[in-house]
């Protein structure tokens, strides 16, 4: 029975009919996949990265089926710079990420990525450029990492101001409200 394999990097992305699943996740070096890999290995794996966390995280041949936005939203709820470094974070930071990377991705999952169904509280629902700051209620602006077309980011507007806001850093107290605020919700998805 052949099946068909698609691949998107950054919409740019490739359709092709295939024998074997397996074999094409084999061919391309797909790492395990982001919902099936233990607790242990991910701290392994994650927890052994020199480079940015966030880079860790959306590296397909360490660890497959997060991208962008759902790195973004792992590392929010916890409250994690996304330039940190993975050997700099404990094994309990490693699990909790693990827990929220769960979390995060079976939502995703359950709901077919409509966006509309997940919580209000996700940073998801900030990615607009023009959209208001989950954490200062600043303006969310677009900021390109190398030439137009690569990857870019969003800020808040007040980052390059001497308040400094960063829209990627939670406060722990940010953090726990939106814990508590969709506790049911995760329990529930669970």
């Amino acid at each position: 029975e052949r099946r068909l394999a698609f691949r998107c990097p950054r919409k740019l992305g490739w359709v092709r009919v295939v024998d074997s699943p397996q074999a094409e996740i084999d061919r391309i070096e797909f790492g395990p996949d982001a919902l099936e890999i233990s607790r242990d290995a991910f701290v392994e794996v994650i927890g052994t990265s020199r480079g940015a966390i966030k880079s860790a995280l959306m590296q397909q041949k360490k660890l497959a089926g997060i991208g962008n936005l759902w790195s973004d939203e792992i590392l929010f709820r916890l409250g994690i710079d996304p330039q940190r470094k993975g050997t700099k974070l404990d094994e309990g930071q490693l699990g909790e990420m693990y827990d929220a990377m769960r979390d995060i991705l079976r939502a995703v999952v359950d709901t077919q990525a409509d966006y509309s169904k997940l919580p209000e509280c996700w940073l998801i629902h900030t990615r607009d450029e023009g959209a208001e700051c989950p954490q200062c209620g600043g303006t969310m602006t677009r900021v390109w990492k190398g030439r137009k077309g690569g990857a870019a980011r969003l800020v808040c507007s007040r980052a390059k101001t001497k308040a400094g806001c960063d829209y990627r850093t939670v406060h722990v107290e940010q953090a726990e409200r939106a814990l508590a605020d969709n506790a049911s919700w995760i329990e529930a998805h669970a």
